[in-house]
């Protein structure tokens, strides 16, 4: 995961069992701000080798969401849309749902964080 200061950029690689059973399966983006006042979800559902994003969470256009898939689900989307303001951190959590049951989730439990979205200050 990483960000270029304007989106958040997220990739997933799958466990090779695993590209079989996604069409019966959707993944949840779930992102909120450090402090907890904002959270956002994206479901991205997979059919034919391919995956789109079916439903967000806030009502935020489409076009603020992005992904691509083959063996790999890359995922782009508008820190604006998320509520993230410029430089602000952000928690998430990526997971696979069927049937409306959790399959799997990172991590397992609680969140991943990043600090900032500032990518100058990343690097310090």
């Amino acid at each position: 995961f990483g960000s270029d200061g304007a989106s958040f950029f997220l990739r997933i690689d799958f466990h090779s069992a695993y590209l079989t059973e996604l069409s019966s399966m959707e993944a949840r983006f779930t992102a909120q701000s450090l402090d907890g006042a904002q959270t956002s979800q994206v479901v991205i559902g997979f059919a034919q080798g391919s995956a789109r994003v079916s439903e967000t969470v806030l009502g935020y256009p489409p076009q603020q969401v992005e992904c691509a898939f083959s063996r790999v689900l890359e995922l782009r989307i508008a820190l604006q849309s998320l509520g993230i303001p410029k430089g602000g951190g952000l928690r998430f959590q990526f997971s696979l749902w069927r049937e409306g049951l959790p399959m799997d989730a990172v991590p397992q439990q609680g969140w991943l964080e990043m600090r900032t979205t500032d990518p100058v200050e990343m690097e310090g």
